[in-house]
Order: C-alpha cells, then sequence, then structure tokens
C-alpha cells in the first residue's frame, strides 16, 4: 500500500500501485480523470528525486514509507517545490 499526499492541503491517499502510479492516480483523480487506461499521459510530469516521486501537488515516498498519522508542519507556500519531499515536511502529530 502506498500513501500519497497532497502537500498543498495534506489529503492523504492510499493506493496499491507503485509509487510512481499512485501519485499519477490521485494527481489525476483529483483532476477529475478516472480513465485509467490514458494515465501514461501523465508519466512524463512526474518529478523523481532520491526519496520521493511527485506530480503536481501529490507526493510519496518512492520506498513506500506510509505517510497515514502524518501532518503538513508548515504551509505549502513556505516550501520551495524542490522541497516539498523532504523528510523535515512531514512529522508524525
Amino acid at each position: 500500500m502506498i500513501d500519497v499526499m497532497n502537500m498543498a492541503t495534506g489529503e492523504i491517499r492510499t493506493y496499491s500501485l507503485s509509487p510512481e502510479d499512485a501519485v499519477i492516480a490521485a494527481y489525476a483523480q483529483s483532476r477529475g480523470d478516472w480513465s485509467t487506461w490514458n494515465y501514461g499521459k501523465y508519466r512524463d510530469e512526474v518529478v523523481t528525486g532520491a526519496a520521493c516521486v511527485s506530480l503536481g501537488d501529490w507526493g510519496a515516498f518512492r520506498n513506500g514509507r506510509r505517510l497515514s498519522g502524518h501532518r503538513l508542519t508548515q504551509p505549502l507556500n513556505q516550501q520551495r517545490r524542490d522541497e516539498r519531499c523532504d523528510d523535515g515536511l512531514l512529522m508524525r502529530p
């Protein structure tokens, strides 16, 4: 199971997919796109870092680390885009 977090809202969605595919699904579905057979069109927009994968405001840990029980420690507007998946951005309640 992969948890994907919207870094702008703190919403977490859980998927039985790879981290990259889970981020794509969360992004597409948040935009009203439920045509899973067409999700390949988003693949080129995915940003992969050392620890995280992200698309738009959605991100997940590449190693499958769960996000349930975490919360954002700072609003997104105080973070640079490349810092969204930094471990310091998430904190247990």
